[in-house]
């Protein structure tokens, strides 16, 4: 199995797109999935690798592995696009009460959200270390 610590440029989460002046479409597929598209963020990266956030009134989902985003064409072909999963990590998806009976779907949810945290994590990490290899 691939991993972003070892195969450099594999990521669990977080997909990088080279900019052209017409392309506005994207597919993209994370590991896993994601849970909820608020979860799917999207940045340009600029020449400096700092990292602008798309508005995410510019972000159309055509389907759910595959990104609208018009005003794509109007930024330099120096820039980047960045797809990244970003679920939430301060707080549970899932919050159970003292005699609730668990079932497949909370624990489902609950679980894909710490598979999803931690793969991202690894993702930021192999980004760090990509940097300081530079």
């Amino acid at each position: 199995m691939s991993s972003p610590l070892i195969d450099v440029g594999y990521r669990y989460a977080t997909q990088y797109f080279e900019l052209d002046g017409m392309n506005i479409e994207f597919e993209f597929n994370f590991a896993g999935g994601y849970i909820s598209p608020d979860f799917v963020k999207v940045y340009y990266m600029n020449e400096e690798e700092e990292l602008i956030v798309v508005d995410s009134s510019a972000i159309v989902f055509e389907s759910a592995n595959k990104l609208r985003i018009e005003e794509a064409a109007t930024k330099p072909i120096t820039y980047k696009l960045l797809i990244r999963r970003e679920t939430p990590k301060d707080y549970p998806l899932v919050s159970w009460v003292d005699g609730e009976t668990l079932n497949e779907k909370t624990l489902e949810k609950n679980t894909k959200q710490a598979v999803n945290g931690l793969a991202e994590l690894v993702d930021y990490f192999a980004d760090v270390i990509a940097t300081l290899e530079d």
